[in-house]
C-alpha cells in the first residue's frame, strides 16, 4: 500500500504555522475592538480577545509538546524562557483586560500591545523557526554523512568481492574443465560487484 500525504493538512500541522496563526490575531483583535467601539460610540465587549490570547497561550504550550516533540525537537533552556516570557506577558495582559472597552482604552490597549508584545511575538516565532530550521538542516547534514559513509562501504565490499571473484577465477582456470563451471560463478559474482557499483553511483547522482 502507498502512503500518500495531505500536503493541507501537513501545513496546518507545521509548528511554526500553528504559532503564527495563534498569535497574529492578537493585536488585530484589539485593533478591531478600539474601532468598534470608536463607530459605536459604546464600550465593547473583550471576549473576542480574551479568546485570541487564551488560545495563544494553549498553542505555545501544545506546540511544544505536540507536533515539536513528535518531530523530536525541543527548545533549550534559553529558547524555552523566551516562550515562557511571552506567555506570561499574555497572562498579565489577559489577566488585566477588563470586560467592556472604551474607544480610548482600546487606543491605549493596542498602543501597548505594538510596543511591548508585537516585539516579543516576534522574538518567539523566530525562536520556533530558527530551532526548527537548524534542527532539520543538522538532520539533513547527519542523514548525508551516513549514506556517503553507506557508499564508501559498499564499493569498499564490492571491490573485495570483485578481486575475490579475480582470485577464483585464475584458481579455478588451473583445473581445466574440471574447473570450468566455478569460473563461470566466479565470473557472475564479479559482474554482481561491478552492477552494484554502478546502481549505487546512478542511485547518488539521482
Amino acid at each position: 500500500m502507498v502512503e500518500t500525504f495531505d500536503l493541507e493538512t501537513l501545513w496546518q500541522n507545521d509548528p511554526i504555522v500553528r504559532l503564527e496563526k495563534a498569535l497574529t490575531p492578537i493585536v488585530q483583535t484589539a485593533t478591531f475592538l478600539a474601532l468598534d467601539a470608536f463607530a459605536s460610540h459604546d464600550p465593547q465587549p473583550t471576549d473576542t480577545l480574551h479568546h485570541a490570547i487564551r488560545v495563544a497561550i494553549l498553542e505555545i504550550e501544545d506546540v511544544q509538546v505536540g507536533p515539536m516533540a513528535r518531530m523530536n525537537i525541543t527548545l533549550d533552556r534559553g529558547e524555552k524562557r523566551i516562550a515562557d516570557d511571552l506567555i506570561s506577558k499574555l497572562s498579565r495582559v489577559k489577566r488585566d483586560l477588563p470586560d467592556q472597552i472604551s474607544a480610548d482604552e482600546g487606543l491605549i490597549l493596542c498602543d501597548t500591545l505594538r510596543k511591548t508584545l508585537v516585539p516579543q511575538i516576534s522574538v518567539t516565532l523566530d525562536t520556533f523557526r530558527n530551532r526548527f530550521i537548524d534542527t532539520v538542516i543538522t538532520r539533513q547534514m547527519q542523514s548525508a554523512a551516513a549514506a556517503e559513509r553507506a557508499q564508501k562501504e559498499i564499493e569498499t565490499i564490492s571491490k573485495k568481492i570483485f578481486f575475490v571473484s579475480i582470485n577464483a577465477s585464475v584458481e579455478a582456470s588451473r583445473f581445466g574443465e574440471q574447473g570450468s563451471s566455478f569460473v563461470v560463478i566466479s565470473n557472475e559474482i564479479r559482474n554482481l560487484a561491478q552492477q552494484a557499483q554502478t546502481s549505487l553511483r546512478q542511485l547518488l547522482s539521482a
